[in-house]
């Protein structure tokens, strides 16, 4: 049953029939709240895992599940594909359901390597179906009114981006498998930042330069504590700081914007509830501006970024989240990984 409360308007055509590939925490936690939110058309689940299986079936009332993908991708009443597994295997996936004329969204980061992803973007071109990868910070609702003023004029040009993170996944997700992924900090969570600043710039920096380093007695694999700074021919610089930190109750999200018109200051605590945004304009002299906000990351990000791709394929046009444009911010990853690796400044 659709809720009526969205903030992100459905797109003419909303009732593609869906098959998601993967039965885990994002799935279980996002999607399908999302997906339920917004009354969208779920035919079936898959998962390597059959008791995963069962259990999403049976919690979301989802009429059938599988564990071999290429049964779910060969149904005709099933349009996208929505790709929510690890990395490994994900080409084979994509190849299958590009063949099958399906269209996809897949879960961010697109890849672990640059080579797998530009094979993604030339097998959905090549078989003209639509390819979009989760962003799904773009549509965080705070996230996504920064944009708005920022294409609004009201701060002029920026020429000052800031964002800080301060979690401790360290202390939740030590079993996972997350635990084990090689720059886990930076392939899965900095992603959302690394792309917002691509996404607030309207630009993709020039060069970077990141340095990371462990919390004391962590467990990940990875560093837990990372710094970045880029450099845009523009002029713009950014700073990205995300910290695990041991103090379990001061988690935060914050973020500053300077501009040649106005300031913007972001502040989003724990669980992403009532943030705050405001801003002040040369084009109102002496006032700071709240603008008001609805709905939260989770689940509305969630059904936002799948309304795109259905517009896309409405529109016959390259989705805003489509994985050619995500090449640049995979581009932009790899690079903050070479350059934390060798000490230095790289270019992209």
């Amino acid at each position: 049953m659709s809720n009526l409360s969205l903030i992100y308007p459905k797109p003419p055509k909303s009732d593609y029939g869906i098959g998601i590939i993967g039965a885990g925490g994002i799935v279980n936690g996002a999607h399908l709240p999302a997906y339920r939110q917004a009354g969208l058309n779920i035919k079936a689940v898959c998962d390597v895992n059959a008791d995963a299986v069962q259990k999403t079936q049976e919690r979301w009332g989802i009429p059938d599940g599988y564990t071999d993908f290429r049964q779910m991708i060969a149904r005709q009443d099933i349009d996208i594909i929505d790709i929510a597994i690890p990395n490994e295997g994900r080409v084979a996936i994509v190849e299958e359901a590009v063949q099958a004329g399906k269209h996809i969204l897949i879960q961010k980061p697109f890849a672990h390597q640059l080579a797998q992803a530009e094979e993604m973007v030339r097998l959905a071109e090549q078989a003209k179906v639509k390819l979009a990868v989760n962003q799904n910070a773009r549509y965080a609702p705070f996230y996504r009114k920064t944009k708005e003023i920022i294409t609004s004029g009201a701060l002029g040009t920026p020429y000052l981006i800031t964002h800080e993170m301060r979690i401790n996944q360290d202390a939740g997700m030590a079993d996972t498998w997350f635990a084990k992924v090689p720059h886990f900090l930076l392939v899965d969570y900095e992603i959302h930042h690394i792309d917002l600043m691509r996404y607030w710039s309207g630009q993709t920096p020039e060069r970077v330069y990141t340095s990371s380093t462990r919390m004391p007695g962590q467990k990940f694999q990875s560093d837990m504590i990372a710094l970045t700074t880029m450099e845009f021919t523009s002029g713009l610089r950014a700073t990205l700081t995300t910290v695990d930190t041991t103090q379990h109750e001061d988690h935060f999200w914050r973020f500053t914007i300077e501009g040649t018109k106005g300031s913007l200051y972001g502040n989003v605590a724990q669980g992403y509830t009532e943030p705050q945004i405001e801003y002040s304009s040369h084009d109102a002299p002496g006032k700071w501006i709240r603008p008001p906000m609805q709905g939260a990351w989770f689940p509305d990000a969630f059904y936002g970024t799948m309304f795109e791709l259905m517009s896309a394929i409405q529109e016959d046009r390259e989705p805003t989240l489509s994985g050619r444009d995500n090449l640049n911010t995979l581009k932009l990853l790899f690079r903050m990984i070479q350059s934390n690796e060798q000490k230095e400044w790289v270019r992209l």
